[in-house]
C-alpha cells in the first residue's frame, strides 16, 4: 500500500516498505536519467523523481523513531541528493549546449564523406559502422542488463579505450581490420576485438 494511504506511519512494516520503495526508485531513476542523457529517453524521468521525492519529504517531515531505520534513510537521502546535484548539473549542461558526449556526437555527424573515410581507415570496422556512440550505447545498454553500472563511461572514454586496444593489436599482429563487439561473459559486459587480415 502506497506510504499515503497508509494509516499509521509508525508501523514497522510501512517504514519497511516506504523505504525499499525510495531505494527502487533511486535505482531506476539513475538508469532512467543515464538513458536520458544517451538520447535512448526523449524525456526525463520526472514522474518517477516526483514519486521519490514525496517519500523523501515524508520522511523529513516524520523521521523514523527507530535508529536503523533513521540511518538507512539518511543514506538513501545523500545517495539521493548526489544524484540530484549531478542530473540538474548535466541537464544545465545539455541546454547550455556544452555537455561533452553531446559535443563530440555532433562532431562526428559533422564530418564530411572525405573526412568519414580517411577514419575509416585507421578505425575499428565496428567504429566505422556504427560509430563510437553506437558501440558506446551497447556497452552501456549490456552493463545496465548486468546490473553494472555506466555512469562513468562516456564515449571519450571508449573512443580512448577503442584506440589503444587497436594499436596493441597491430603492434602484434601487423595490419588488418580490427572489429569490436559487445559480449557478456560471467554476468560481465565487456568489449572484445578481434582481428581479420581483410
Amino acid at each position: 500500500m502506497p506510504y499515503w494511504m497508509r494509516r499509521s506511519q509508525d508501523r514497522v512494516e510501512d517504514i519497511e516498505e516506504d523505504l525499499k520503495e525510495l531505494e527502487q526508485f533511486i535505482t531506476r531513476l539513475r538508469v532512467g536519467y543515464e538513458q536520458y542523457f544517451n538520447g535512448a529517453l526523449k524525456r526525463e524521468p520526472l514522474d518517477l523523481r516526483a514519486k521519490a521525492q514525496k517519500i523523501i519529504t515524508h520522511f523529513m517531515n516524520q523521521p523514523p523513531r527507530n535508529s536503523g531505520y533513521k540511518f538507512r534513510f539518511n543514506q538513501l537521502n545523500a545517495k539521493y541528493q548526489i544524484y540530484r546535484q549531478l542530473w540538474g548539473r548535466t541537464v544545465r549542461q545539455i541546454e547550455a549546449g556544452t555537455y561533452r558526449p553531446h559535443l563530440f556526437r555532433s562532431k562526428q555527424n559533422e564530418q564530411s564523406p572525405a573526412e568519414t573515410s580517411s577514419s575509416t581507415r585507421k578505425a575499428p570496422a565496428s567504429e566505422a559502422a556504427s560509430g563510437i556512440q553506437g558501440l558506446h550505447n551497447a556497452l552501456a545498454a549490456a552493463r545496465r542488463k548486468t546490473g553494472e553500472t555506466a555512469a562513468e563511461l562516456s564515449p571519450e572514454k571508449l573512443a580512448h579505450i577503442v584506440r589503444q586496444q587497436t594499436e596493441a593489436l597491430r603492434k602484434r599482429y601487423g595490419k588488418g581490420k580490427v572489429r569490436f563487439r559487445v559480449v557478456i561473459e560471467n554476468n560481465r559486459a565487456k568489449l572484445k576485438a578481434s582481428m581479420s587480415k581483410s
